[in-house]
C-alpha cells in the first residue's frame, strides 16, 4: 500500500469542472462582466407576485366604492321619510350628488389603477416593461388617500423600486428585450454569485 504523499499541498478550491453537481453551463452567448453578480434579480418574482396582490386589493376596493355609489343612488331616490326622524333630508343642496360622484370617481379611479396594477405584475413575472412596473408602483401609491392600501402601496413602492432599479435586474430586463428568453436568463443568473 502506498502512503499519501504529505508533501503536496490539498486544494479546497473546487472548478466547475471538477464538481460533477455543478449545473451545465448551456449557453455560452450570454456575456457579463466577471465582477457581475446576481444582485436581487431573484427577488424580481417577489415583486411582481406582490405587485399583483396589491393590484387585487386595489380593484377589490374600487369594486366596492363602486358598489357604494350604486347604494346611495338607490338610497337617495327612496327619499322615504320614514327613515328620517326628524321627517326631512339634513344633507345640504347638492351634497348627496356630490358624494355619489365621490364614490364613483375614486370607485371607478381604483378600479383602472388595480387592473393597471395587475397587468405590470403580470409583466414582471416575465421580465418586461421594467419601466411600466416601476410607474404603477408610483401610481400605486396615489391609492394612499383611500387609506385601505397606503401600508402596503408604501411598502411596495419602497420594496419594488429598490429591486428593479438594482443593476443586475436592470441587465436582465434588458437581456428579454434583446431576445433571450426567461428560462436562459434564469439559469444564467442563477449560476452567476449572490450579491
Amino acid at each position: 500500500m502506498s502512503e499519501p504523499d504529505s508533501d503536496r499541498p490539498i486544494s479546497f478550491e473546487s472548478t466547475a469542472d471538477s464538481n460533477p453537481y455543478s449545473a451545465p453551463i448551456e449557453s455560452p452567448a450570454i456575456v457579463v462582466p466577471d465582477e457581475m453578480r446576481r444582485g436581487r434579480f431573484a427577488q424580481v418574482r417577489v415583486v411582481a407576485i406582490l405587485t399583483i396582490v396589491q393590484g387585487s386589493l386595489v380593484v377589490c376596493y374600487g369594486l366596492v366604492m363602486t358598489g357604494m355609489m350604486g347604494f346611495l343612488i338607490v338610497v337617495s331616490q327612496s327619499q322615504n321619510p320614514a327613515f328620517d326622524p326628524l321627517g326631512g333630508n339634513n344633507a345640504p343642496p347638492g351634497m348627496e350628488t356630490m358624494v355619489i360622484f365621490l364614490y364613483g370617481g375614486l370607485g371607478g379611479l381604483m378600479t383602472v389603477t388595480g387592473g393597471l396594477t395587475i397587468h405590470s405584475g403580470i409583466r414582471l413575472l416575465y421580465y418586461r416593461n421594467r419601466v411600466y412596473g416601476i410607474v404603477m408602483l408610483v401610481v400605486g401609491l396615489a391609492c394612499m388617500i383611500s387609506c385601505y392600501c397606503a401600508p402596503t402601496a408604501i411598502g411596495l413602492a419602497i420594496y419594488g423600486l429598490i429591486v428593479l432599479t438594482n443593476g443586475p435586474v436592470v441587465r436582465a430586463f434588458a437581456m428579454v428585450q434583446e431576445g433571450r428568453s426567461v428560462q436562459e436568463i434564469e439559469h444564467h443568473f442563477n449560476n452567476l454569485p449572490a450579491l
